[in-house]
C-alpha cells in the first residue's frame, strides 16, 4: 500500500499473531511495498528529485545555501529591497497610500487619458480648446506677431494676428483645413497689417473663406493700416470683412 496519499505509511496485511508461519508471498509483498514507499521519498544526499510540487503546510525550508545561478532557490536576505537598490521611497518610487487604491479603480475616458498625457497646462487648454484665465479677457484680444509666412495654429483663436510695419515685405497667413486645426463655430480670428509693412495675402488651406457681402471665395489682401477678421461660420466655412480688404 505504500503512502496513503497524505504521507502516512501503511503497512501491507495484517499484523502476525505469536506462533505464526511466515508466508514468503507475504514477506515478499512487505518487502517489495517496503521499496516502493521508499522510493517515493527525497533522499537526504541529492540522489533523487522531487517529482511533483511539495507543499510545505505553512513551514519554511531553513539552512538554504546562498542562490548563485540562475534557478537556485534565493534565502530570504539575498531578496533586494528599496535601500539596496539605492532607492529612495517617495523620491524615486511612489510611497504607499490608501488612495492608490482608489485610483487603480478609476477607468478614465478616451477624453480623460487625452488630457492626462498632456505635457502640461498649456498642452491641455489646446486639447480643451480653451483660453488661460485672464482678468482682461472679456476685452481684451491678445496679440500673435508675424514678421514671415505664417500657418495659424488652435491657441490663435481670439487672438490678432499681427503684420509688423518693421518687416516690409509681402507675407501670406494662412487659416489652415478644419481637417488638420478644428477650430471650434463661432472662432473669430483677427489680421492687422500696421502702417509701412508689407501686404498680407489671408489664405485658407482646401476650406472655404467668403468676403462679406459680395459672397466671393479665395485668399484676400490686406494693405497696410487693414484690420480684416474672419469668423468661422460652419465646419468648413468662414466669412472675412474689413479695411483695406480687397
Amino acid at each position: 500500500m505504500a503512502f496513503n496519499g497524505s504521507g502516512t505509511y501503511v503497512l501491507p496485511g495484517a499484523a502476525l499473531a505469536t506462533g505464526a508461519v511466515i508466508s514468503s508471498s507475504e514477506h515478499n509483498t512487505f518487502r517489495s511495498d517496503v521499496a516502493t514507499a521508499l522510493t517515493t521519498c527525497i533522499t537526504r544526499d541529492g540522489q533523487s528529485p522531487a517529482t511533483a510540487n511539495i507543499p510545505m503546510g505553512g513551514n519554511k525550508l531553513t539552512g538554504l545555501a546562498a542562490a548563485t545561478v540562475a534557478g537556485d532557490a534565493v534565502r530570504y536576505e539575498q531578496i533586494p529591497t528599496a535601500s539596496s537598490l539605492g532607492l529612495v521611497i517617495g523620491t524615486n518610487v511612489q510611497a504607499y497610500s490608501a488612495n492608490l487604491d482608489e485610483y487603480a479603480a478609476v477607468n478614465p475616458t478616451a477624453a480623460g487619458l487625452a488630457l492626462l498625457d498632456d505635457a502640461d497646462a498649456a498642452a491641455q487648454r489646446v486639447t480643451l480648446q480653451a483660453q488661460q484665465l485672464d482678468d482682461q479677457l472679456s476685452s481684451l484680444i491678445r496679440q500673435n506677431s508675424n514678421s514671415a509666412a505664417y500657418t495659424l495654429v488652435l491657441t490663435d483663436s481670439g487672438k490678432h494676428i499681427l503684420h509688423p510695419s518693421a518687416d516690409t515685405t509681402a507675407r501670406t497667413f494662412t487659416i489652415p483645413a478644419n481637417a488638420s486645426v478644428a477650430y471650434t463655430i463661432g472662432t473669430a480670428l483677427t489680421f492687422i497689417n500696421q502702417n509701412g509693412a508689407g501686404v498680407i495675402t489671408i489664405s485658407i488651406t482646401s476650406d472655404t473663406m467668403r468676403l462679406a457681402g459680395a459672397g466671393t471665395t479665395g485668399s484676400r489682401t490686406l494693405a497696410a493700416n487693414g484690420l480684416a477678421t474672419a469668423i468661422k461660420i460652419t465646419s468648413t466655412e468662414w466669412i472675412i470683412s474689413g479695411s483695406g480688404l480687397s
